[in-house]
């Protein structure tokens, strides 16, 4: 629904797979490289004068649309918002390949139980083989929105990661989400008007 939704809603809307562009078509290239390449994507779909507003992430997508965002303001100046769904700077579960026997019933349960355990050990692992775990966290200087999921209240590991975000993003806006979990931010399709409500805005603002 949300991209549905979204599609109606903007005039361009670019949505990337990247759980398994990073297995099959990223297969032994680093992540940097894999970055050039998503640039080189937004070259061939975009129009010729299109300027990209914002990049969104859930999760470790985040670390994507935050580099990605780093890199297009590298080569063209600008700087397009970042929106971050409670994406962990401090903690990756990607320094080892996960198998099949590490899926929880409690992960299978945040997927509502539709999408194969085989399915989530490709998500979890489609960073593993980018070596997530050892891209450097630099500083960005453009409007960073991280949507923040407090249903687990402000635990410690929670209070290290804001600290992190605090620390790289120039122009930090947090929105914290009482009643949501963090699978919840990209599975719960309630919260789809709340952030196509922050999106709207921030093209409003680029706009401006």
């Amino acid at each position: 629904p949300k991209f549905d939704l979204w599609s109606q809603q903007f005039n361009i809307l670019v949505i990337e797979p990247i759980d398994t562009h990073f297995k099959y078509l990223f297969e032994g290239e680093d992540f940097e490289t894999a970055l050039w390449l998503y640039a080189t994507q937004l070259d061939l779909l975009l129009p010729q004068d299109a300027e990209v507003a914002a990049f969104m992430g859930f999760s470790r997508s985040g670390k994507v649309a935050y580099n990605m965002a780093r890199m297009l303001h590298g080569y063209t100046g600008k700087t397009p918002a970042v929106i971050l769904g409670d994406t962990a700077f401090n903690n990756e579960l990607t320094d080892r390949e996960m198998t099949v026997d590490d899926v929880t019933p409690d992960q299978l349960q945040a997927y509502g139980n539709q999408i194969a355990a085989e399915d989530i050990v490709n998500k979890f692992n489609s960073f593993y083989y980018m070596e997530l775990h050892d891209v450097p966290v630099e500083p960005y200087e453009g409007h960073v929105v991280f949507l923040n999921a407090m249903k687990d209240g402000l635990t410690e590991k929670k209070k290290d990661n804001l600290r992190i975000v605090h620390e790289i993003a120039a122009d930090l806006e947090v929105v914290d989400f009482p009643d949501s979990d963090h699978d919840d931010m990209f599975m719960d399709q309630s919260l789809t008007q709340t952030y196509t409500d922050i999106l709207t805005k921030l093209i409003k603002h680029d706009e401006d």
